[in-house]
């Protein structure tokens, strides 16, 4: 199963890749592609501390059976991930588009 998402995903940053590229130009150095996927790595994992921040909120609610923000919390969640996961694929995309390996094969973990 975990292969099968992994390949679906490698397909989707190969076109997210390849609008990048139609939209921006190639990277001018190293250093340049250094920053881009710094940048988009640090809007993944603020993406991944909101979800940190939600999920401690709803154990609180858990813990004292208070259910007045729970759904709140789990959107917050859901919406979070999404977004993690998107800023996720911005980040692997500029690791293809600096490293130009587009073609060969995603790996396999």
């Amino acid at each position: 199963m975990i292969t099968q998402l992994t390949e679906e995903l490698a397909e989707i940053t190969e076109r997210e890749a390849a609008r990048a590229a139609k939209k921006y130009p190639a990277y001018a150095s190293d250093h340049e592609a250094y920053a881009v996927l710094l940048e988009e790595y640090e809007e993944a994992k603020e993406e991944l501390e909101k979800i940190h921040e939600h999920l401690a909120m709803w154990w609180v609610d858990i813990k004292y059976n208070d259910t007045l923000q729970r759904k709140s919390y789990l959107k917050e969640i859901f919406e979070s991930a999404l977004c993690c996961a998107c800023e996720s694929l911005q980040v692997a995309a500029v690791a293809c588009r600096a490293g130009a390996f587009k073609d060969e094969k995603a790996v396999k973990r």
